[in-house]
């Protein structure tokens, strides 16, 4: 979450705390707001509460939405934005294959009904790829496929198809995204290591963000 910070991801602010023997992850409510008396809750829908989708079926797999309902759901409800938004989603998408995200599901998306309806900050970007037990099929199909090793830059070539971008714009957001994740990731890692101490994460999670940065880099080249 701090990575995605760094090189512009909309993020909520996020923390780590030791409490005796326990570690603690806080993220910072972003659907609430401080008022003078009161703290006022902001109404939020994730994609699937928006799309009429029970939270067992979250993953596409199962009948949860794919990229495609998604951009759909926000060129209906969020036209105002539409271009930036599916920007974003881009660069999410983008961010999320980079560290090996695998479970970005619909419910990992939300619209925020606050004095207008806009897109919600991004969360839940993590790394499952560092887990070895975890299986590595994306939530959402990346073209027509949910494997990560078969996906290629036909399959962003569908996904740019799903956004309603020609490819050459996916791959200019692509290439914003690898350079800035290349130049950041470093100094956060050594800044983590000095403030929570030394972990086996860093090494692998170094290792991960390695690998896919040059196949994502050699896909957008061969993207059409």
């Amino acid at each position: 979450m701090n990575l995605a910070r760094n090189i512009g991801v909309r993020v909520p602010d996020t923390s780590l705390f030791q409490i005796g023997p326990h570690e603690i992850y806080l993220v910072e409510r972003f659907d609430r707001r401080i008022l003078p008396e009161r703290v006022a809750r902001v109404h939020q829908e994730d994609f699937c509460q928006a799309l009429g989708i029970m939270a067992d079926k979250k993953y596409q797999v199962k009948g949860g939405p794919g990229f495609d309902r998604c951009r759909s759901l926000i060129d209906e409800h969020l036209a105002h934005q539409s271009l930036e938004i599916r920007s974003e989603w881009v660069g999410v998408l983008a961010f999320n294959f980079i560290i090996g995200n695998h479970d970005a599901h619909g419910k990992n998306f939300s619209i925020m009904h606050g004095r207008e309806i806009e897109m919600a900050p991004y969360y839940d970007l993590l790394s499952t790829m560092t887990y070895d037990d975890l299986e590595r099929h994306f939530a959402m199909s990346i073209g027509k496929t949910f494997r990560y090793d078969r996906i290629g830059a036909n399959s962003l070539n569908e996904f740019a198809k799903d956004m309603k971008f020609r490819p050459v714009k996916v791959a200019e957001i692509l290439d914003t995204i690898i350079r800035r994740v290349d130049r950041e990731a470093p100094g956060l890692f050594s800044d983590h290591e000095q403030k929570y101490g030394p972990a086996r994460i860093y090494f692998k999670l170094e290792r991960v963000l390695s690998e896919n940065l040059k196949r994502l880099a050699k896909m957008r080249d061969e993207i059409c």
